[in-house]
């Protein structure tokens, strides 16, 4: 999965530096866009958006939403590790 319709379009707004970082949480604060979403676009907070025991596939979702590539055979810890070094 990668991201919804809308959260695509903000996320190009945000890259363009057309959307704030403000307006993005308020796409979320709306529910137009899911927690990971958000964290994904504003590049913070990823981690936590996934909650206390996320699953392999909502890891794997996350490093695809961030464009990053899991090496095949991956551990669930490398993929957390991968995420983090990424949105620091």
């Amino acid at each position: 999965m990668s991201y919804s319709k809308f959260a695509a379009k903000v996320k190009r707004y945000y890259d363009a530096g057309t959307w704030t970082a403000r307006m993005v949480r308020d796409a979320l604060d709306k529910g137009r866009i899911t927690a990971l979403e958000c964290a994904c676009i504003l590049c913070a907070g990823v981690i936590e958006a996934l909650g206390d025991d996320p699953s392999r596939d909502d890891l794997l979702e996350a490093a695809e939403m961030l464009g990053l590539s899991v090496p095949d055979g991956a551990t669930d810890e490398e993929i957390v590790a991968l995420i983090e070094s990424a949105t620091e």
